[in-house]
């Protein structure tokens, strides 16, 4: 927890700047910060909650608490349902998506024939990237199969289209979704791929949802995510997801969870079916 005047703070644009670009964690604010909002609309991007200093039993009437959040239990009250606070990846280091470093961590080829994937399949690819499960897949799924990849990212979806275009791939549609829909008809997919997703979203069970209306029947779920632990690249700890509230969404989106498996030492694979 760090303290700061407020009077410190909202007279010097350069000190607010420099500190919410310094704080790669989400911020809390609490106390009389509420009276002070125009100095920081233009920082709202980067807070959560707005907490009454009363309620957050704060001495004085001129503090701003800014709580980073390494403190687990105040930085992600979830309710019902929702998996994550938001948190989504920056395009702009979208080379480290297929890097050899993350080949060794996290090799595509390998974890798709785990998941069976085979010719003909539909494979439904969310949060595609820049392709590192959808090219991959589309070699394994051929010319009588398909693959949709979909990412919220325009930057994203012009790298994907660019290499789709250099490699001359015939049998993948990329398309811009939004956060909790997907372009396609219900009963479209035999199998969904959400890798490192589930964690960027609000609310995880209304992606789920989504994946699950997308999917045909006894079409399979798969979603990786990065082990809850400390690691030395990947999201801060307290954006990664507990094992249980990943299983408790996928069920509570529909579907009929399965197994849950390591992948090396940083991620953890969950499957579901569609029932």
């Amino acid at each position: 927890m760090q303290r700061f005047r407020v009077q410190t703070l909202k007279n010097s644009f350069r000190t607010l700047n420099q500190f919410f670009s310094g704080n790669k964690n989400r911020i809390f604010l609490a106390g009389s910060a509420n009276n002070h909002t125009q100095y920081f609309k233009p920082f709202l991007y980067r807070i959560c909650y707005i907490v009454d200093i009363d309620k957050a039993c704060v001495p004085g009437n001129d503090t701003l608490l800014l709580h980073k959040s390494s403190i687990n239990n105040i930085s992600r009250p979830l309710k019902k349902g929702a998996v994550s606070m938001e948190r989504q990846f920056d395009p702009k280091h979208m080379h480290r998506l297929d890097s050899p470093e993350r080949r060794k961590i996290l090799p595509p080829e390998e974890i798709l024939n785990k998941l069976n994937v085979k010719k003909g399949d539909v494979f439904i690819d969310i949060g595609c990237g820049t392709g590192y499960f959808s090219i991959p897949a589309s070699k394994i799924v051929g010319q009588k199969g398909k693959v949709f990849a979909f990412d919220t990212s325009v930057e994203m979806i012009n790298e994907l289209n660019g290499s789709i275009s250099e490699n001359k791939i015939k049998n993948i549609t990329v398309m811009q979704s939004l956060k909790y829909k997907l372009p396609i008809p219900d009963c479209t997919g035999t199998l969904a791929l959400a890798s490192s997703v589930l964690h960027e979203v609000e609310d995880g069970k209304s992606l789920l949802m989504e994946i699950y209306r997308v999917l045909c029947t006894e079409g399979r779920l798969c979603v990786i995510e990065w082990q809850k632990k400390e690691t030395p690249e990947g999201p801060p700890i307290v954006h990664k997801l507990d094992p249980a509230e990943v299983r408790r969404a996928v069920e509570e989106a529909g579907f009929r969870f399965e197994i849950s498996y390591t992948i090396g030492d940083f991620f953890i694979a969950y499957t579901a079916i569609k029932q």
